[in-house]
């Protein structure tokens, strides 16, 4: 993160290559997920049914949807995932970067019924 980033933090929103933030009073109705191939998914915040932390990053589910985030440095991405205040997220992050940096490697989107139990990993 950049000291602009930080600034921007601070105001309760953040933007960078991999994600955005909002404000609380800005909740963003939908997620929209970037994928490889250019394409793109926008998911309900409504269908929301939790965050999980792995080993290698984030488990989102949805009702009908797993979104499998891998990266690292992750923890204000489940944050904002968790309040409803991430507009969108892409893979753009570099193994490159600094260690503190939020880095997002990689992003798959499963259709699949929400389960309680645990995913393959």
């Amino acid at each position: 993160m950049t000291a602009r980033d930080i600034v921007q933090e601070r105001r309760g929103k953040a933007k960078t290559a991999c994600y955005e933030i909002v404000d609380r009073r800005s909740r963003p109705m939908m997620l929209t997920v970037f994928l490889e191939d250019g394409g793109f998914t926008s998911i309900g915040y409504g269908h929301l049914y939790g965050v999980r932390k792995t080993a290698k990053g984030l488990n989102i589910h949805f009702s009908r949807h797993i979104v499998t985030v891998e990266g690292r440095n992750l923890g204000v991405i489940h944050e904002g995932l968790t309040d409803h205040r991430v507009t969108f997220l892409r893979a753009s992050g570099s193994e490159k970067s600094g260690s503190e940096n939020v880095v997002v490697s990689r992003i798959v989107v499963e259709d699949g019924r929400h389960s309680d139990t645990k995913s393959k990993e």
